[in-house]
């Protein structure tokens, strides 16, 4: 089984402390999917910015340590088991990353307080009110899929055809698609490259490549990412012009990134742990969502296309890449 559980205490590299000592650990659970390759959220969980936000956060609490239970899983239908793992370990927290890891403690634990980091809200079901013991952080990232297609006509303003990229076995990517499909503007056609593995991303592409005055969107989830830098360098080189999720892309090559900010999340994250270590229930915390949206330009990407970039999208971005 393709099950992979990583077991860590966040401070400390000795086996043995003092009895005392021990008796301050606080075990808080973390569950990702997946973790074999990476993950769209992997850019806010580099040098294990949560754990570190966590640490403080019970430091201040209780004068002691985190004792970081960490599970996760290369194969989603493996995910039920890797929280089990992680529940046996009596965590007081999960903190589950992305939607597939929210629903699997959603289903596994009804008591245990689970802190989620999705891109819907409740995580795992759109319409249903989240179960009491959950509390989430929402980056939107499919409600800002119309700004992303909005962003796309204004820097293709002649463009009648838009490429979307999306895995359809992906909750978020599913939901932000329909939004796409629901808002689209009249007289603008989305063509669906469905990949649901990274073999069908080369097929994608090479669809693209048969229409180069089709502009490209780009949906979400941990497939695309994976494949962020082939995407985007493929954009650049066959003259696309495509708006992308998130900032790397656009460091990858890719003409505009628009969407959440990741880097305050680890804060976030420990800040609604805090609260419940401090005897907060999940269902009166606020859902929260993303510290803010950022818009990158890759400049150099643009004079390579010969597109123009609006002089009012130039001011609202917050970072130009020349």
């Amino acid at each position: 089984m393709n099950v992979h559980v990583l077991l860590a205490l966040a401070v400390g590299g000795v086996l043995a402390l003092p009895l005392a000592a021990a008796a301050r650990r606080i075990p808080i659970g973390y569950v990702e999917f997946p973790c074999l390759r990476p993950g769209w959220l992997e850019p806010f969980v580099r040098g294990d910015a949560v754990r570190d936000a966590l640490q403080r956060a019970v430091g201040r609490l209780h004068g002691g340590d985190v004792s970081y239970e960490r599970g996760c899983a290369a194969r989603e239908e493996d995910l039920g088991q890797v929280v089990g793992d992680v529940l046996q370990r009596r965590v007081r927290v999960i903190v589950a990353v992305g939607d597939e890891a929210a629903r699997a403690a959603r289903e596994r634990t009804a008591t245990v307080p689970i802190v989620a980091v999705t891109t819907m809200d409740p995580p795992g079901d759109p319409v249903a009110p989240a179960p009491a013991n959950v509390v989430a952080i929402r980056l939107r990232v499919a409600e800002q899929g119309p700004e992303r297609l909005e962003l796309l006509r204004q820097l293709a303003p002649g463009v009648s055809r838009v490429a979307v990229i999306w895995n359809p076995e992906a909750e978020g990517a599913a939901h932000e698609w329909r939004r796409l499909a629901a808002t689209r503007p009249p007289g603008l056609a989305l063509e669906s490259l469905e990949v649901r593995h990274a073999g069908q991303i080369q097929d994608a592409l090479a669809t693209l490549a048969l229409s180069p005055s089709t502009a490209v969107l780009v949906v979400l989830d941990a497939l695309t990412y994976a494949q962020h830098e082939r995407i985007a360098a493929f954009t650049a080189a066959a003259r696309i012009v495509g708006v992308f999720p998130l900032r790397d892309f656009a460091l990858s090559g890719g003409l505009v990134a628009y969407g959440p900010r990741l880097d305050a999340v680890p804060a976030q994250v420990a800040r609604y742990v805090e609260r419940i270590l401090q005897g907060a229930k999940p269902s009166e915390l606020p859902v929260a969502g993303p510290a803010g949206a950022e818009l990158v330009v890759n400049v150099g990407t643009a004079k390579a296309l010969g597109v123009r970039i609006p002089d009012a999208l130039r001011r609202r971005a917050t970072e130009v890449i020349e």
